[in-house]
């Protein structure tokens, strides 16, 4: 417990048993492309061929970029 003039904090630690997930027998693949001029690029591949492509550009491909680095860094 840590305190100071204007609050209190009390920091607490929780465990439980996670169960491992199960890997589908046909599982989706997926593909994905960030590159340095801030666009990204996905894609689906079905049958061994890629399906249902799209392409973000600018801002948005700069904040996934962004949360990519801040989850990857908290794990």
């Amino acid at each position: 417990m840590s305190s100071d003039s204007n609050s209190t904090a009390k920091n607490i630690t929780a465990e439980s048993e996670v169960a491992e997930p199960e890997t589908p027998d046909d599982p989706i693949r997926i593909g994905f492309d960030i590159s340095d001029s801030k666009l990204l690029t996905g894609c689906v591949y079905q049958n061994d061929t890629s399906t249902q492509p799209y392409v973000y550009d600018g801002g948005r491909a700069r904040a996934l970029r962004k949360d990519l680095y801040t989850t990857l860094k908290r794990l």
